[in-house]
């Protein structure tokens, strides 16, 4: 039987390239190796893509790759001359470039077929003001919240906050994933810290009001029709107060 060849595509110059090679990794090694070949291929902090033996946080120590430009008959080609093609590729990005509909674009573009949301779903999932503006357009209710912008002239203060969407409340980076640039803010001080904290990995955030509720997940499979999976809940640490980077 010929195998399906699947690109695992993971790193990638996201703050959230550590998460990424996590998540290749179980991916590599829980795959069905009698139906796949799967082929590691990681993204150095740097942006360049290397063909790697396994799984590895050692991306850089694989071979480099390039990509022909043809749509018609996309090949990856090695430092060394040798050329490959996939019939698949699995992108285990997580973030920037990665969840944005920036590398789905490419491979679209590119006509090679991939796993996972496509240009549009990306993009607009992955902005949660944009995300939160279409499901209030929509008619679902969603919790209060403010939004701004690092060029903006005038900076919400604490005080205007607060009195739009209560204490505590949350603030978050607009553009990434995995929890990083989110904060709970409780104080003025806690305030001023995670302002200048979610500013750092993007240019716009978030004020949101903090709702105490449960953690759902629910993946969504296949294309039409879709199957969704049974939903399951996220049981967080008592120690931590909110679903944090650390707490994932």
């Amino acid at each position: 039987m010929t195998k399906t060849r699947i690109a695992i595509l993971y790193g990638g110059r996201s703050v959230e390239h550590g998460v990424s090679i996590n998540s290749a990794r179980n991916i590599f090694q829980y795959i069905d190796k009698n139906r796949f070949e799967p082929i590691p291929i990681g993204i150095a902090l740097s942006g360049v893509w290397y063909k790697t033996e396994t799984v590895s946080k050692e991306i850089e120590q694989g071979e480099p790759l390039s990509l022909a430009l043809n749509p018609g008959a996309p090949v990856f080609t090695t430092a060394s001359g040798k050329s490959f093609s996939v019939d698949l590729v699995f992108p285990v990005l997580h973030g920037t470039d990665g969840e944005d509909g920036s590398i789905q674009g490419l491979l679209k573009a590119m006509d090679i077929p991939m796993i996972g949301t496509g240009v549009s779903g990306s993009a607009m999932s992955m902005s949660k003001l944009v995300a939160k503006r279409l499901l209030k357009e929509a008619g679902l209710p969603v919790n209060r919240f403010l939004y701004s912008y690092y060029s903006d002239a005038k900076q919400y203060s604490f005080e205007e906050v607060v009195k739009e969407i209560g204490l505590p409340f949350m603030v978050k980076s607009s553009n990434l994933g995995s929890s990083v640039g989110v904060s709970k803010v409780k104080s003025k001080a806690d305030f001023e810290v995670a302002v200048k904290e979610s500013y750092r990995y993007d240019d716009s955030i978030l004020f949101e009001e903090f709702i105490a509720g449960r953690e759902i997940e629910c993946a969504i499979l296949g294309n039409e029709p879709a199957q969704a999976s049974l939903p399951g809940e996220i049981i967080i640490n008592k120690q931590y107060e909110f679903y944090t980077f650390d707490a994932k």
